[in-house]
C-alpha cells in the first residue's frame, strides 16, 4: 500500500512523502520480496534530500 502512496506523492510532486512511502514499503517487504528492487529503482529517482 505504501508503495502505490509513494507513487501518488511523487506524481503531485512531493517527494518528500514520496520518500518516507517507499522507505516504508521497504522496510515492510521481505529480504527475498521482488518489490525490493523497484522500490530501490523508484527511490534513487527522487531528487537528493535537501
Amino acid at each position: 500500500m505504501q508503495d502505490r502512496f509513494g507513487d501518488v506523492y511523487y506524481a503531485m510532486g512531493d517527494f518528500a512523502l514520496a520518500r518516507t512511502a517507499w522507505e516504508k514499503a521497504v522496510a515492510a517487504a521481505g529480504q527475498d520480496s521482488p518489490i525490493r528492487g523497484v522500490l530501490q529503482y523508484k527511490l534513487g529517482s527522487l531528487p537528493p534530500k535537501e
